[in-house]
């Protein structure tokens, strides 16, 4: 309602009265135990939502009542959304990690979310929902080309790896990527008060272009460009046409892990396996207890991590989410003479028969809303299984859910 009276403003139209009214009468609600936005006032833990609702209050409102707020509202709800929901979620949860995750690559999880499971051939246009069978995705028709899902997606590099946001005053970016985006982005053609600007994101560094156009809205002068506060050249900075400034990328990803010491968080990961749409293999190395990688069903089922070098495995650091497996199994190779996964040379680490449920379901713990923690297993291997590997495999097996899927793997960490 403020940036509504603010636009009648700048237009010259008096807002009506009652839009200052409803906004100094807006009801929040606010979950003080779990620090997150409930969908509404009397929601409880058993909630499944259907799509990007609360974590729109961060991006675009950019609304937040605290600092832990918003990241907890993007935790939580990346936990809650029904897997029936439309194809524009992910894209706002990849915008929003883009901003919020302190750390890891989260953010490239939900970015392949927002797309691969949605696609179609052959024009790879968006469907709404992830699957298009209507008597197995909740009895809804869904819309393709889904528009929106066309629109979410697109907003990932314009607002999500530049982090561009529109400010009256300033040409506003903050920019940040994951690393597996090795290629980096470019957005050309980005515009504020008739300027022009491309935006170059890599890995390293972030090169701003203001454009020489030769149109009359284009003002000769000085544009003011404003970088994010918490970039290490945050500030304001006049350019003119033709004039370049380059400042470095934000990387979550190189500021420390969610576990300490995790090796492998954030490598590259592979499966062989199938896997259920949307539940990437990044998902158990991307440092989010809400990101998770599932099998497509309880067969064996192995992923396996390039640690890019070799590295000492003393411990073992497993966050199984909600159903962990029945069975589990570590194994490590230094054989890089075979691309292939299946053809390495493996060498038994660690095996188990079983699993403790360390956060059981409660009945009584259902209606509560908390951020969840998941199962976690903890190994600390004996010096006589210490290993020194490069790569290394993770297998699971069994099914607790009764959905006739694999076991849920949120985070596999090596330390």
């Amino acid at each position: 309602m403020a940036i509504a009276q603010q636009a009648a403003s700048i237009m010259g139209l008096t807002a009506p009265p009652k839009w200052a009214d409803i906004e100094r009468n807006m009801f929040i609600p606010y979950n003080t135990n779990a620090g997150i936005i409930p969908e509404y006032a009397q929601m409880n833990g058993s909630v499944e939502i259907k799509q990007a609702d609360v974590v729109l209050i961060n991006y675009p409102l950019e609304f937040r009542l605290n600092e832990s707020q918003a990241l907890n509202d993007l935790d939580f709800y990346a936990r809650a959304q029904s897997p029936d929901g439309p194809a524009m979620t992910w894209a706002m949860f990849a915008i929003g990690a883009l901003d919020l995750s302190p750390h890891g690559c989260a953010s490239w999880t939900y970015f392949v979310y927002a797309s691969q499971p949605y696609l179609r051939e052959p024009y790879y246009q968006f469907s709404e929902q992830i699957l298009d069978n209507i008597y197995a995705n909740g009895n809804t028709n869904p819309a393709f080309p889904f528009l929106t899902g066309h629109g979410g997606f697109l907003q990932i590099p314009t607002h999500g790896f530049t982090g561009y946001r529109p400010r009256l005053d300033a040409f506003y970016l903050d920019p940040s990527i994951p690393p597996q985006l090795e290629e980096g982005v470019t957005v050309k053609g980005m515009k504020h008060h008739g300027a022009s600007f491309n935006v170059r994101v890599t890995s390293a560094n972030t090169t701003i272009t203001r454009r020489r156009t030769a149109t009359r809205k284009q003002p000769s002068g000085p544009v003011t460009v404003r970088i994010g506060s918490r970039n290490e050249m945050s500030g304001d900075y006049p350019l003119l046409p033709g004039e370049t400034l380059v400042i470095p990328t934000r990387r979550p990803d190189l500021n420390g892990t969610d576990i300490p010491g995790n090796k492998a968080e954030c490598k590259a990961v592979t499966t062989a396996d199938p896997y259920v749409p949307g539940q990437f293999p990044i998902g158990a190395v991307d440092g989010s207890n809400h990101t998770q990688w599932r099998p497509h069903s309880p067969a064996p089922a192995e992923l396996v991590v390039d640690l890019g070098v070799v590295t000492d495995i003393n411990t073992l650091s497993m966050n199984w989410a909600k159903w962990p497996p029945l069975k589990w199994a570590v194994y490590a190779s230094n054989d890089t003479t075979t691309a292939a996964a299946e053809e390495k040379e493996w060498t038994p680490v660690y095996a188990a028969d079983h699993v403790d449920i360390s956060a059981p379901w409660r009945p009584e713990d259902v209606l509560e809303v908390t951020m969840q923690i998941g199962n976690t297993t903890v190994v600390e291997l004996g010096a006589d299984q210490n290993r020194a590997a490069r790569y290394v495999k993770l297998r699971v097996e069994g099914d607790r859910s009764g959905e006739n899927a694999g076991a849920t793997v949120a985070q596999f960490a090596i330390l």
